[in-house]
């Protein structure tokens, strides 16, 4: 049996900074991003370097970290979006508010013109990522109980990681938030802007981190019982990451025979295999990732 649950999700962000001070925001050093000029028509963009090169690089990553949520949903949990050298932009897809949903949730790439892509630069040195090594705004832990941690990682043209984080964005902002914080906000904003962007497409997954959960909690009212729907077994799964669960990576052929054998089972559907019933927990996973994670 279906049911439907209605899911809210409120992103509050903050428009303007006010009393931040040069603790809020760490120690801040200027630098200038080498840029390369296009011109489209009558319009000249200057585009940044950092997107020119190996078109798979990964310039910028936002994330959730941390929070309270069930093991099933913290190993699955997808990027907000990745923005790459060549301005592809990745992000999960829309999907129907219904639980169970759908056991692999999609992702959707996006087209980011010139101009979009030196808008986010202005945004990210707006936050000061290019000179932060790691800071992170956690003013609301106190406060607020088991929020994530909302993290932008920007690399640079050297391939070096700067990060800053906010915890709990957006919520409980009635005192003066860090400037950086404050245009964090505004950078998800503007990418959330980005994709409803024409030319966007589904993300053709060539990899896929299969999780495996040996002591499955079943509910009746959604739980369906599906033969097992991989050539790997129980027992080729191995420990990984911070819950040590079993995990396992399949690339190519093997993805995508296990992608046309999910579209057939949702996030509530228990797999059966010499009698014993276990859970998959599936993630696409991006270009630049390596599986099994966290």
């Amino acid at each position: 049996m279906t049911h439907k649950l209605t899911f809210i999700a409120a992103l509050a962000l903050v428009a303007a900074a006010c009393g931040a001070t040069d603790d809020d925001v760490g120690d801040i050093t200027s630098t200038t991003q080498a840029t390369t000029t296009t011109t489209i028509g009558t319009t000249t963009t200057t585009l940044p370097d950092v997107f020119t090169g190996d078109p798979g690089r990964l310039v910028l990553q936002i994330t959730d970290e941390g929070g309270f949520a069930p093991i099933e949903l913290i190993v699955n949990r997808l990027p907000r979006f990745a923005v790459y050298a060549d301005g592809a932009l990745l992000a999960p897809a829309p999907v129907p508010a219904i639980y169970p949903g759908p056991i692999v949730m999609p992702l959707q790439s996006v087209p980011l013109s010139d101009a979009d892509l030196a808008s986010l630069m202005q945004a990210i040195e707006a936050i000061g990522l290019p000179s932060i090594d790691r800071e992170i705004d956690d003013r609301l832990m106190s406060r607020v109980a088991d929020a994530t941690t909302v993290i932008a990682t920007y690399f640079d043209v050297d391939g070096a990681e700067h990060v800053y984080g906010a915890y709990a964005l957006g919520l409980a902002d009635d005192e003066p938030v860090p400037d950086s914080t404050t245009k964090l906000g505004e950078l998800i904003e503007l990418v959330d802007g980005f994709l409803a962007n024409p030319g966007g497409a589904g993300f053709e997954a060539d990899r896929i981190q299969v999780w495996i959960n040996e002591n499955p909690v079943v509910d009746p009212d959604f739980t369906q019982t599906l033969a097992w729907p991989l050539d790997i077994v129980p027992g080729d799964f191995e420990p990984e990451g911070d819950f040590q669960l079993g995990c396992h990576v399949l690339a190519g052929d093997a993805a995508q025979q296990a992608i046309a054998a999910f579209n057939a089972a949702n996030q509530a559907t228990v797999w059966d295999y010499d009698g014993t019933e276990y859970q998959l927990i599936v993630r696409v996973l991006l270009p630049h990732e390596p599986g099994c994670i966290p």
